[in-house]
């Protein structure tokens, strides 16, 4: 039996920290392989500047270009928004013999009781919590973990995790404005998102 990360995200575009955040949930929740899954519509968030989602798959595919990466595009696929529920339904379809590890950052899991059908996912995958350093502490996620969603021990894995202090939304920026964003991306995505124009 396998133990599979699923982590999804619009990554527009995917940078190191993204990269970073993955290897370390890889590492601390003893994960054989991650599926990388760029979102269609993101329920939770407003998406601006949305470039394409073949212009996503393929920066995924420059970023997350491991062997024990698989880059995914079933929700791309799916009309409509990208509900995380439905998107581990087909997973678990598809390996049903393995255990998924959903990777959400610490502030997904403090709104996790107002995802779309939520009790379902936790049914079908241990969440892995990743923490920023000096953010919310690891106990106040348990306890949250705990009384708000009922689970609890082996339900839930939670890792602190070293910042990469960046964002895709300053990228996109620096981007436009025609700054050198390749010290926060892999190689190769800095020359597709010139290339490509896109941002701009």
């Amino acid at each position: 039996m396998a133990r599979i990360g699923v982590f999804g995200g619009t990554f527009n575009p995917p940078h190191l920290g993204h990269k970073r955040l993955a290897l370390e949930a890889k590492e601390k929740a003893r994960l054989d392989r991650i599926i990388i899954i760029p979102d269609n519509v993101p329920p939770h968030k407003q998406a601006s500047g949305l470039v394409s989602g073949e212009d996503r798959l393929e920066l995924c595919r420059l970023t997350f270009c491991e062997s024990f990466f698989e880059i995914s595009d079933i929700e791309l696929r799916r009309e409509g928004k990208s509900y995380t529920y439905l998107t581990l339904e087909l997973l678990k379809e598809l390996y049903p013999d393995d255990e998924l590890f959903l990777i959400i950052g610490s502030d997904m899991l403090l709104m996790f009781d107002k995802w779309v059908n939520y009790e379902l996912i936790l049914s079908m995958a241990t969440i892995c919590c990743m923490t920023r350093e000096n953010a919310v502490s690891p106990d106040e996620l348990m306890s949250y973990a705990e009384n708000v969603l009922g689970i609890s021990g082996n339900d839930i894995v939670i890792c602190s995790s070293e910042p990469f202090e960046i964002s895709s939304t300053a990228l996109r920026k620096m981007a436009s404005e025609g700054k050198d964003i390749g010290g926060f991306v892999s190689p190769g995505v800095a020359e597709y998102i010139r290339a490509e124009k896109l941002y701009i």
